[in-house]
């Protein structure tokens, strides 16, 4: 296959691989990058005017265990870490932060009790991943998604920018009837407050389903938590997302 109809093959499945998904000679293989899960569908208007004005750019990371990194092997590795690391590279002149706040076992209950600390970090950004101990634990979900507008609905009286974080794609956790309703829950609060979304969920389901690779690339042997792996994979993707909903123009509103 010549690299000219790969790369067509790539465009017309909405898909882009850095190099080859399988491993080679024992080696992880490459991250796989969805391009069309990083065009978001709404911009981040503050942290890009902050960015252009040159100010320190602090963007926290909230959420629960694989927020805080379960499964990874070293700090350095969680996705918030690689995150930071990659947003650097892309925005070199800028003073960018990733500061980790994900706690293991959190619900949104929890996350409602902590979000006035993360509002004293003053970030212009938060990356916001809910709902998967909801589904674990089996919670009663209206309650949970009231708890998620109220976290939103604080922080966006703020003017912090957002980005919603579904949960991840695992066996354990797609067969509850609950997850699908926690899904359609976080994409209906990101589409009704104008929030860019990181895919999450679609992202693992394709790396297993679209691209081919093993369980035991993108999830730790608990079957829940992800790998170093994905979490790096996963922050390549989140990074794009971030750098083009940075890059778009800003939404103008027109007056009548």
């Amino acid at each position: 296959m010549s690299n000219q109809f790969a790369k067509a093959c790539a465009v017309i499945l909405g898909t882009a691989f850095v190099t080859a998904a399988s491993p080679v000679h024992g080696q992880p293989p490459a991250c796989v990058v969805h391009e069309d899960l990083t065009r978001f569908d709404f911009p981040l208007q503050r942290t890009a005017q902050d960015i252009a004005a040159g100010k320190p750019i602090r963007i926290v990371a909230f959420g629960s265990s694989s927020t805080s990194g379960a499964g990874a092997s070293h700090p350095t590795l969680t996705y918030p870490a690689q995150l930071e690391t990659k947003l650097r590279v892309r925005f070199p002149h800028a003073d960018i932060t990733v500061i980790n706040r994900g706690k293991g076992g959190d619900t949104n209950a929890h996350m409602l009790e902590r979000v006035e600390e993360i509002i004293k970090e003053r970030p212009q950004l938060v990356l916001f991943q809910t709902g998967a101990n909801e589904v674990l634990k089996d919670l009663p979900l209206a309650e949970a998604q009231t708890q998620m507008l109220q976290i939103l609905t604080r922080l966006r009286l703020l003017g912090i920018d957002v980005v919603m974080v579904d949960n991840q794609s695992a066996p354990k956790m797609n067969e509850k009837a609950s997850s699908a309703v926690v899904q359609m829950s976080v994409d209906s609060a990101a589409y009704d407050f104008g929030l860019p979304q990181m895919k999450r969920r679609e992202l693992m389901r394709r790396w297993n389903e679209t691209n081919g690779l093993s369980y035991s690339v993108t999830l730790a042997p608990d079957g829940y938590h992800m790998t170093d792996w994905s979490y790096g994979c996963f922050a390549e993707n989140f990074a794009r997302g971030i750098t083009n909903a940075i890059q778009r123009p800003p939404v103008v509103a027109f007056r009548f």
